[in-house]
């Protein structure tokens, strides 16, 4: 066979890939599935020495605020726990307690403003150091303990840090008979002994016996001349009650209605518990004092705390306050006795000399002490703790979470900002307030678990759209397509329950209209 009759070689071929066949197409072979490894665990406190190292200094906060020891000069107990752990709880509470921030921010202006008056006040007052800066370094000692004494409870509970503030206070009474004056239950036990019987009465869930407890602590108030301690089991008692009546019916909060409410319950048990004193239903001796009381300056507060009449002469002289460690003038000594005797208590001199305008203000109030110390910023603090303490009471009785307590030191806190000195009531509001924010926090909680229907939301929603000519006018379909080359204009009414979802058509021109929300579901307007 000759060369040119040879069968030609065949080509040599080359292997051509598949197309690889589009994710999720039919085509496709099945992935292996990818194991998913767990999570890792993040512990704060990895170990059981670490938990210990961060309870010990919440067990000590509560402690040291509650024993408020001076230590050296201007250094206290509460100083030192507050501020030492200081980078521990101060992120985080101005990151998640409500309302921490704002309470943080006024209580350091209050206390910068307080110094730049005692530097102008220097003019016509003398200004003590030394007082001023205690002063100031005991108001933010036990401002910010708010916030150290809620962290404290997040690591170990509210419970304890409250009945560990107690034990603390009760251990100071008994050690300390000179605080005791002519009533020992009304100025040294009645206090933390109110809290440990509350706490754990508290602990057995049960109303009826919260209600008990309630009773024969204003029972033996009663006995003990302390009236007003007896007004605050009271409105405990009624809170209570009216919280396990409707225990299945929570609500959303509301303080616009709250405060008002509130008022007006207030205003009530005051001249029922007036019209039960004067009839001696609660004793000779409180019908005696109450009636020379009214006699002299017409009412049971004024005649009272009659402190309130010095400050408001000295407001009127003065209003933008004094500042810290500003002790009072002959002028202003003048101005108190002007105001005593408004009342018919010209015969108060000693009182004067010997408390009110003893080298520093103290006027009888928590409200009227911050004033002269901090002027207008002081006001203001005073009212950052009013706004907490009343809301707390809000949302925790509106979604059914408040406890005797709660509602006991946030009734207790309020009066003493109006009607208790400052240097013995500041770490009862202390502690309050940190209670006040803890349940806060749990009535929100509890709030976003209730199924209580959306938000109120406006009436009408609308959207601008390319004009188009003609128009029609009607009701918009929930599905299907809405063939509409104008604008739309109508109302969307949506089945209790069910969604809406984009019609099917095209939506030309500006769509307006009201859409009412159903009570479950979700509603997409159009596009």
């Amino acid at each position: 066979m000759s060369v040119s009759e040879r069968p030609a070689a065949p080509l040599p071929t080359r292997a051509i890939p598949a197309a690889r066949p589009h994710r999720g197409s039919s085509l496709a072979p099945p992935e292996a599935p990818v194991r998913q490894l767990p999570p890792p665990i993040r512990r704060d406190w990895p170990t059981a020495g670490g938990a210990v190292l961060r309870a010990l200094p919440a067990m000590a906060i509560p402690v040291g605020l509650a024993a408020d020891k001076r230590l050296m000069f201007f250094v206290t107990t509460g100083l030192v726990v507050v501020f030492g752990t200081l980078p521990v709880w101060l992120p985080r509470f101005l990151r998640e307690a409500p309302g921490g921030g704002l309470l943080a921010a006024f209580a350091t202006i209050a206390v910068g403003t307080g110094f730049v008056l005692a530097w102008q006040a220097d003019t016509d007052h003398l200004v003590s150091t030394h007082a001023g800066i205690t002063s100031a370094t005991s108001l933010a000692t036990f401002v910010f303990g708010v916030g150290a004494m809620w962290w404290a409870s997040r690591v170990i509970g509210l419970d304890v840090v409250v009945l560990l503030f107690a034990l603390t206070l009760l251990g100071q009474a008994v050690t300390s008979p000179s605080t005791w004056s002519d009533n020992p239950w009304k100025f040294a036990f009645s206090f933390p002994v109110s809290l440990i019987v509350l706490t754990l009465a508290a602990r057995l869930r049960s109303t009826l016996v919260v209600l008990g407890a309630l009773a024969a602590l204003g029972l033996y108030c009663v006995l003990n001349d302390s009236r007003s301690a007896f007004a605050m089991f009271v409105v405990v008692g009624l809170a209570l009650l009216y919280q396990r009546l409707r225990r299945h019916q929570p609500r959303r909060p509301s303080s616009a209605l709250f405060i008002p409410a509130a008022l007006a319950i207030a205003t009530t048990l005051y001249y029922l518990l007036t019209t039960l004193i004067l009839s001696g239903a609660l004793g000779a001796g409180l019908k005696l004092r109450s009636e020379a009381q009214l006699e002299s300056s017409g009412s049971l507060l004024l005649g009272g705390r009659p402190e309130w009449t010095v400050t408001m002469r000295l407001m009127r002289e003065r209003p933008w306050g004094f500042g810290f460690g500003v002790e009072p003038s002959q002028t202003d000594i003048d101005l108190g006795r002007a105001g005593f005797a408004s009342i018919h208590l010209s015969s108060q001199d000693n009182y004067l000399y010997n408390y009110v305008f003893n080298q520093i203000f103290r006027l009888h109030s928590i409200t009227a002490d911050l004033w002269a110390a901090a002027g207008f910023a002081g006001i203001a603090l005073v009212l950052v703790m009013l706004w907490l303490l009343v809301t707390a009471l809000s949302e925790s009785l509106s979604v059914r979470t408040a406890t005797a307590v709660l509602l006991y030191l946030c009734v207790r806190s309020i009066w003493d900002l109006g009607f208790s000195p400052i240097y013995s009531a500041l770490p009862g509001v202390s502690l309050a307030l940190a209670v006040a924010v803890a349940a806060k926090s749990v009535a929100r909680e509890r709030l976003a678990s209730l199924d209580l229907g959306p938000e109120p939301a406006p009436a009408k929603v609308s959207r601008r759209r390319t004009p188009a000519a003609g128009a029609v006018t009607g009701a918009v379909p929930a599905t299907g397509a809405t063939p509409a080359t104008g604008p739309v204009t109508g109302s969307l009414t949506l089945p209790a329950t069910g969604s809406l979802t984009r019609p099917t058509g095209s939506l030309h021109g500006p769509a307006t209209g009201s859409i009412m929300r159903p009570a479950s579901g979700t509603a997409t307007w159009p596009r």
